[in-house]
């Protein structure tokens, strides 16, 4: 609804004039006076910049309209202004009329000198926009000073990755083990497993240790796998030619003689039970081929193949020739798959690394 300019100043409790000056510094500038009406949008517009302290403009408001001055008419020539002239006598229309002499031009009212509107001071800024723009200002400042230290690191890490590439590159001169054995005064291999066997059973490898470095990690740690073999307690006698070390059940790698005794005789029962005299085992390694071998019941025919992958003509030969495969971390292609599952063999496959769980796996395999 519409508000009277003066209405609303009375519930401000502010001058009409100062809301006259506000409106104009909000860019309305066709109110002029306190009898002017206001719209809705523009009233709250101004009962907002109110609230925010807007400054007034100055302005000289029109409290009254004042309507045009009627135009003068003039008077005929020869009369005076103010005189009635007087009724027209026809009959001296035929006289000559007299000389007529120019008449003195009247002279013109000076127009008042135009007066120049007052200057209009400037509309100070918003305080709230002040304070909004101050925190962007700092914002800013924090960003760009966080940017340069990210650039800063970023040129440390590229300077240290740079030197880390350049000293890789470079060939560093390493000394073996054998070669400081051999300016001890150790001679050949076999005086170096001498004295690595020697120090060995002093009890003195563990202060050597400290001195050595390894050059190649990954070539010594599966060189180490291949010849090291971790046991729980006494070995298996089929593992009698292994470098063997005696570690927790929980990391080992092969059970204990008794424990592995015990292990395989249960899946000799199993294997013979189920009627299967020859047996296959597909994929493994070769250290556990070895126990299987010497471990099963001597009543069964054991046979190993290695490899990854098994294909459809191999299958058919492994189902045609043995009573029971097992599948230790072996691929099968779709028609392999499906010739093992015609029930034509005991077929059953394990994923397990070790060798204590691949039998585990297969006793439970076999009595499903």
């Amino acid at each position: 609804m519409a508000i009277r300019v003066r209405k609303l100043a009375r519930e401000l409790q502010a001058s009409p004039v100062d809301l006259l000056g506000i409106l104009k510094t909000l860019g309305f500038d066709r109110f002029k006076s306190p009898e002017d009406m206001l719209s809705g949008p523009v009233e709250e517009k101004l009962r907002t910049a109110v609230r925010q302290g807007v400054r007034p403009a100055r302005i000289t408001p029109e409290r009254v309209k004042k309507a045009p001055d009627a135009p003068i008419e003039a008077a005929p020539a020869g009369i005076l202004p103010g005189v009635v002239p007087k009724a027209r006598d026809e009959r001296f229309d035929t006289l000559p009329a007299p000389s007529a002499t120019p008449a003195r031009p009247r002279p013109s009212r000076p127009e008042p000198p135009v007066r120049s509107p007052d200057p209009v001071a400037p509309a100070l800024p918003d305080p709230a926009v002040l304070a909004v723009q101050a925190a962007l200002e700092a914002e800013r400042a924090v960003v760009a000073a966080e940017r340069r230290a990210i650039e800063a690191e970023r040129a440390v890490l590229a300077a240290d990755r740079t030197a880390w590439e350049a000293q890789k590159r470079t060939p560093t001169e390493a000394t073996t083990l054998s070669q400081v054995l051999q300016e001890r005064g150790l001679i050949g291999a076999d005086e170096a497993e001498r004295a690595i066997r020697a120090l060995a059973e002093s009890r003195r490898v563990a202060e050597m240790l400290p001195f050595l470095t390894v050059s190649d990690p990954a070539g010594l740690l599966r060189w180490l796998q291949d010849v090291l073999v971790l046991v729980d307690g006494p070995p298996p006698e089929a593992l009698g030619s292994e470098a063997l070390v005696s570690v927790a059940p929980e990391r080992a790698e092969i059970p204990g003689a008794a424990v592995w005794r015990r292990l395989v005789q249960g899946l000799s029962e199993k294997l013979l039970l189920n009627g299967a005299r020859r047996v296959l085992v597909v994929g493994g390694p070769i250290r556990a081929h070895r126990l299987l071998r010497q471990g099963l019941d001597a009543r069964i025919d054991v046979r190993f193949r290695p490899g990854s992958r098994v294909v459809a003509p191999d299958a058919e030969a492994d189902v045609t020739r043995t009573d029971a495969v097992a599948l230790w971390g072996v691929a099968e292609d779709a028609d392999a798959r499906t010739i093992y599952d015609t029930g034509r063999a005991l077929v059953s496959r394990m994923e397990l690394s070790d060798v204590r769980s691949f039998v585990e796996e297969w006793v439970r395999a076999l009595g499903a």
